[in-house]
């Protein structure tokens, strides 16, 4: 997801389901696993994979295991519950997004370049000289156009008068 988001390795992991529109992995093995067992249930009752899914124990001989056949649930939507994980865990700078499961703007209109600066000033993980002066890589972190504050995707944004 880092790649085809174009993500810095310090984005937010919250941020990367929605920045690359892809589910995230415990969504997606979870809707496969309820594809298996549709699958399963609509064989005929003389293939031997419904025989065993049929005739399978159900006290578990670990709690760690969890055999897919323990794993049934009615009624699954991969984007209800996606929403779902986004409301109960919204990053820093995520509330102005109100679906996650629809591509952001601009991810497929933009060239390249212009997203991967949207992206990044969104998640506010671009290369401004704060998060430079964070991993050691510039001696400070103030605004090179202003000098009055610490240079932040907000400060870009919202303050800065070199920038307004």
């Amino acid at each position: 997801m880092r790649t085809i988001g174009i993500c810095l390795k310090s984005t937010p992991t919250q941020w990367l389901p929605t920045i690359s529109s892809i589910a995230s992995v415990h969504i997606r093995r979870k809707n496969a696993t309820q594809k298996i067992i549709k699958r399963i249930e609509d064989m005929a009752d003389n293939i031997p994979l419904k025989q065993i899914y049929k005739e399978a124990s159900t006290a578990r001989r670990l709690r760690s295991r969890n055999p897919f056949n323990y794993a049934k649930i009615k009624n699954s939507n991969a984007t209800e519950e996606w929403r779902k994980d986004w409301e109960n865990n919204i990053p820093l700078g995520g509330s102005i997004i109100t679906n996650p499961t629809q591509p952001l703007p601009g991810f497929t209109i933009l060239k390249r370049k212009h997203w991967v600066i949207t992206k990044r000033l969104r998640t506010r993980h671009a290369e401004t000289a704060y998060m430079m002066h964070k991993w050691k890589l510039k001696g400070s972190p103030m605004c090179q156009r202003c000098s009055k504050a610490p240079e932040t995707t907000d400060h870009i944004v919202l303050n800065c008068p070199g920038t307004k």
